[in-house]
């Protein structure tokens, strides 16, 4: 069995130039999607204008990127911007495919990095950092539609609330690693003087 399949699509939106060209920004995300051992299969970068509050990407883009995913083996679209998990979510259902953006691409290569004990605790702290920015985007975007999404910012509220709780449970873990490790060099330099 080979690798999963990707996506990756770089979002050149023409009112929010980059120092460096549309081209060079998909080459640089396709080398991290590969850092991570998925099999790019398509890669491209869309100008867009400004980008759509549902999806990010235009909806004939997206209906074509759907197209050519059917074709292939439920790849990962990984696109080369911050998503909403609004959008985040409207792609997935668009496209019948997982749909990751360049701040998950970032944590998942760090993830996947991660050599201790320590670094995979700090990868699951940011991505629990990352995981409350999301849900208290939501809960934010929620409140404007007051009426109609009381039981949303309740649940996600609640959601918050959690992942708050497993980010203090992580930041404790991650100081008992720090303490032990800080402890055994400090008897290793003993044991040295001793000699």
């Amino acid at each position: 069995m080979g690798a999963t399949p990707a996506f990756v699509i770089h979002p050149d939106i023409r009112t929010m130039p980059l120092p460096r060209g549309p081209e060079a920004m998909l080459e640089e995300a396709v080398q991290l999607v590969a850092a991570i051992s998925l099999d790019v299969v398509h890669a491209e970068a869309v100008s867009l204008h400004k980008p759509r509050a549902p999806t990010f990407l235009g909806t004939g883009f997206v209906d074509r990127i759907a197209d050519i995913a059917a074709e292939h083996d439920d790849p990962v679209i990984v696109v080369n911007a911050a998503l909403t998990p609004v959008q985040q979510r409207n792609l997935e259902t668009r496209t019948k495919c997982k749909v990751i953006d360049r701040t998950a691409l970032i944590l998942e290569i760090f993830g996947a990095r991660a050599q201790t004990h320590a670094g995979r605790l700090q990868v699951e702290l940011a991505a629990a950092h990352e995981a409350v920015r999301r849900a208290q985007g939501d809960a934010q975007r929620a409140n404007t539609h007051a009426d109609e999404a009381r039981a949303e910012l309740s649940a996600r509220s609640a959601d918050v609330a959690d992942r708050n709780c497993v980010i203090a449970n992580l930041r404790s873990e991650l100081q008992e690693v720090r303490e032990a490790a800080a402890e055994a060099e400090a008897e290793s330099e003993a044991r040295v003087a001793a000699l």
